[in-house]
């Protein structure tokens, strides 16, 4: 893939306890992010507990579009993994919307301690329609873990 010139990237992700891969995962971004004009990055972590947090914080100072979002107690209030990533999702297009709304591309991974991926958007495609219908799926899900956690805590009632 290459990218018109002038052309804008976001790359966006969750990660979780990847601290022994963080350092290769990094670079693999910044050299991506070589291709185009401008780049930015939002990285949604939770519940790390091999220095993960720490290792992307320190990567983003000094890097003003690069934000780190962290959900800790996440995955004990929700054990199912496709949730989490949904909260999670939710975090970093929310940033996206406000804050890189007119980039071009948005490259989407996750990384974690058994898995990593990145994934190219569809050649073509315009990303923000997707966007939005993800971003309102995802807030949908997350109104329903909140509505959970509550009911189970008591606090709950729907009118």
């Amino acid at each position: 893939m290459t990218p018109a010139p002038g052309a804008k990237a976001v790359f966006v992700g969750c990660m979780r306890d990847c601290a022994q891969m963080q350092p290769h995962v990094l670079r693999n971004l910044e050299r991506m992010s070589e291709l185009y004009s401008e780049a930015a990055w939002v990285f949604v972590e939770n519940d790390s507990r091999d220095g993960t947090k720490q290792i992307i914080a320190a990567w983003c100072r000094g890097r003003p579009k690069a934000h780190l979002v962290t959900i800790d107690g996440l995955g004990a209030s929700c054990p199912v993994r496709t949730m989490l990533l949904a909260l999670a999702r939710t975090q970093y297009l929310a940033i996206v919307a406000s804050e890189f709304g007119s980039y071009q591309h948005l490259v989407a991974f996750l990384v974690n301690k058994s898995t990593h991926f990145i994934s190219f958007p569809p050649a073509g495609s315009r990303n923000k329609l997707f966007d939005l219908r993800l971003a309102d799926s995802c807030a949908r899900v997350a109104g329903k873990l909140e509505q959970a956690r509550l009911r189970g805590a008591g606090g709950f009632a729907p009118l």
